[in-house]
């Protein structure tokens, strides 16, 4: 048996409607340390640009933290750490919304594990 459509890439991962409590900016570096540690394992002696929407969680990544948010810092810290065990530098750069439509939509997809069929040219 084989899922419907394509298999979902490693690095999507649908947010329960608990976290949905949690402040963007969190969500966004949440989300940018996962790229990280999922696209990065192996590397080490990079420069990283990433490209974020929030121009909050840029402001944290570029200064190294902030004054607003003792959880936004925290988490902001825990991601430098571990670019620093790895040798890696972080640059954010903000995107507009308007300009990351595509990335946007992608991550409010909601794929369904559960949704299987056979493949008729296999039976």
């Amino acid at each position: 048996m084989r899922p419907k459509q394509a298999a979902e890439p490693p690095l999507r991962r649908a947010v329960e409607h608990s976290r949905g409590q949690d402040h963007i900016n969190i969500l966004e570096l949440e989300g940018a340390f996962f790229a990280l540690k999922f696209l990065m394992k192996d590397q080490s002696d990079k420069v990283i640009c990433l490209k974020i929407d929030k121009s909050t969680a840029v402001a944290y990544l570029n200064n190294k933290g902030g004054a607003h948010s003792k959880q936004l810092i925290q988490l902001n810290l825990e991601i430098w750490n571990w670019c620093e065990t790895k040798r890696l530098y972080l640059i954010a750069h903000h995107v507009s919304g308007k300009k990351n439509v595509v990335a946007d939509e992608a991550s409010r997809k909601m794929i369904d594990h559960n949704d299987w069929r056979l493949i008729p040219t296999i039976i």
